[in-house]
């Protein structure tokens, strides 16, 4: 597991003809695994890592009820922390027009990210079907004469 993430990790780049559909779907292959990695099954928060003894004391606080509510905080910074981790992998490995152009206004989700990337895409995609049939308009050269 460990050699397959690290690999995946190496080869982020979206390939040359890779659509963003599938080069999103590597992106969050590659963090799931990452994340699986970084939380092993059976692992979970240490109940001693939120005492109250290391912190201010609260009248009717036990060391429970600290553990308690600190573990959904930990849980959610840690879901943010791998959202943020594939938003900027996905940005970063994309192809470059594409990174570019996705790059100037900075989406804030992964999802927002691929929204714009696949929209992108199909705009280039029609672009480049108009160059190849013929259609698209080619501005006529202008002379200029010389008097």
């Amino acid at each position: 597991m460990t050699e397959n993430s690290c690999t995946s990790l190496a080869n982020l780049q979206q390939g040359h003809s890779e659509s963003v559909d599938l080069f999103h779907c590597r992106i969050i292959k590659a963090v799931d695994n990452l994340q699986t990695l970084a939380s092993p099954v059976g692992t979970s928060v240490p109940s001693n890592l939120f005492s109250l003894k290391n912190s201010l004391s609260f009248p009717g606080l036990t060391d429970s009820d600290s553990f308690d509510g600190a573990a959904p905080l930990v849980n959610c910074a840690t879901a943010a922390a791998f959202s943020h981790v594939a938003l900027h992998l996905f940005i970063s490995n994309l192809r470059p027009l594409l990174r570019q152009e996705v790059s100037k206004s900075p989406p804030t989700s992964l999802n927002d990210a691929f929204q714009k990337a696949k929209e992108l895409e199909q705009k280039m995609a029609e672009d480049d079907k108009q160059k190849n049939d013929g259609t698209a308009v080619v501005p006529k050269k202008v002379r200029t004469y010389l008097y």
